[in-house]
């Protein structure tokens, strides 16, 4: 059954749900429970002074219009301090800044720089969660990298948290990519295009968030047997076909869009939750803005006013990554209780799973081969 709610314009059902929070919360202590989760921060870490209100006043909407989610991810930007490993460089203010965090992921960060420092990328903000491989030690004296340490376990809800510490360290009125440490940003005219030509061409068509498809990337088949790979090269595959719009109660919050390999291969039925594959890596941060989970942003209404035009190429079944999501299931600390992860390794237990159909399967040839997909659209560079 369809959502009355979605055919209300998205500002305006965004005052709606501020209105119903705001009936909701009468008389309750929700305000005295923020101030008192912010009493734990620490004002020295902010672009500005200004800020500090303006992140307290976006955390009390966002708590009012999404319940106790929005709450839970304030009490977690208050109290998760952002140790400061090397800040070799503070971006200029038309400056870019992209933002991964990662755990152990030193090989795929050094990949993750070469690639974005071709895209024109000038400014790294990497969150390191507690590695053991070197990472912070090896990026250190990068003179564009930032180095910030988070030393609590993952969470899915922390690490918006530690995203939103980063942004507040450089302040609104600028460029954010946040990207994972498996994800590598494209789009048409990638090989002579910048990623400052896109945010060029967002400011004129007044775009804030840019949409993106997460685009998994798969070889003929793959083994699980531990190996390393050059997956960039091996990975040439894509589905071009079989993705739905996202509905129900979720349409209310983003324009997105669901399925792909992921749902082709892993689904074991027809009810099962289908993987989210829209996110909006490339944002504008305005006051009010708070990156509320990995695939939106809010206020929800700005997750409206962009067609998608680039990928994220996702390398997400890599021969070695077995052992790695084995543990992720086991720990449960990714969204619904890592319930994902879990319907990988049932599969990947096999030892070897084909990713190929010559029906759906497409290979990536240069940056205009996604286009074929339907729900793609292309920058208009003229």
């Amino acid at each position: 059954m369809s959502n009355p709610l979605k055919y209300i314009p998205p500002r305006l059902r965004e005052e709606l749900l501020l209105a119903r929070g705001l009936v909701k919360n009468l008389g309750s202590d929700t305000a005295k429970r923020l101030k008192k989760s912010a009493a734990k921060d620490d004002p020295t870490f902010y672009a500005a002074p200004r800020d500090i209100k303006l992140w307290s006043d976006a955390f009390k909407k966002l708590s009012l219009a999404t319940d106790k989610r929005g709450f839970e991810l304030a009490e977690e930007f208050y109290s998760q301090p952002l140790e400061i490993i090397s800040e070799n460089y503070f971006p200029r203010k038309q400056e870019l800044v992209l933002i991964c965090p990662a755990k152990d992921e030193l090989e795929n960060l050094k990949r993750i720089y070469s690639h974005y420092k071709r895209l024109g990328v000038k400014a790294f903000a990497f969150i390191d969660n507690g590695s053991s491989d070197g990472t912070a030690e090896y990026f250190s004296d990068f003179r564009d990298v930032n180095v910030y340490l988070a030393t609590e376990k993952y969470t899915s809800l922390r690490r918006q948290a530690w995203i939103n510490r980063v942004m507040a360290r450089y302040g609104f009125g600028k460029w954010y990519l946040v990207v994972d440490s498996d994800e590598y940003l494209d789009y048409n005219g990638s090989e002579n295009r910048s990623i400052y030509d896109i945010a060029n061409y967002c400011d004129k068509k007044g775009i804030k968030r840019v949409k993106a498809l997460m685009l998994d990337m798969y070889p003929e088949k793959i083994n699980f047997d531990g190996r390393e790979v050059d997956f960039l090269k091996e990975y040439c595959y894509f589905d071009k076909s079989g993705y739905t719009q996202i509905s129900g109660r979720d349409e209310l919050l983003i324009k997105g869009f669901q399925g792909g390999v992921r749902a082709r291969i892993f689904a074991e039925n027809e009810n099962d939750k289908k993987p989210w594959l829209t996110k909006y890596p490339l944002i504008y941060l305005q006051p009010g803005d708070i990156q509320f989970q990995s695939h939106m942003s809010y206020p929800f209404y700005k997750n409206f006013n962009s067609d998608t035009f680039m990928v994220l190429r996702h390398y997400k079944f890599l021969p070695s990554d077995y052992e790695k999501y084995k543990l992720r299931a086991a720990d449960g600390n990714f969204s619904a209780g890592s319930r994902e992860y879990q319907q990988y390794v049932q599969m990947m237990k096999k030892g070897s799973i084909s990713f190929y159909d010559n029906k759906v399967s497409a290979k990536l040839e240069d940056s205009s081969s996604v286009y074929q997909i339907d729900i793609m659209s292309e920058f208009n560079w003229e």
